[in-house]
């Protein structure tokens, strides 16, 4: 997935950053080094799902996880936005049958 992180340096300044990441645990990784090891603070977060990054999601939840609730739980999703990245990753899934 890809994601513009933005920080607010030590001085104030804003520091931006757009970089492709593996999975949310990927970009909280990212982000708790950034903060420990330059000092900044995240300030703001720009995320667009691809229709890639939803079929995977989709894909790993019907193969890998027993309820929604655990598909939640694992990548820090809300209700609506779990319900919305399996039905939109269905979707694409069916069409590149």
């Amino acid at each position: 997935m890809r994601v513009t992180l933005k920080f607010k340096t030590d001085q104030g300044t804003d520091w931006v950053v757009t970089k492709d990441f593996n999975d949310k645990k990927h970009q909280d990784n990212f982000i708790n080094y950034i903060e420990r090891t330059k000092g900044y603070l995240l300030d703001e977060v720009f995320a667009k799902e691809t229709k890639q990054t939803a079929e995977a999601m989709y894909l790993d939840w019907f193969n890998n996880f027993i309820s929604t609730e655990a598909f939640r739980d694992h990548y820090e999703l809300s209700l609506s936005e779990a319900e919305n990245i399996i039905d939109e990753g269905r979707k694409i899934n069916q069409l590149n049958k």
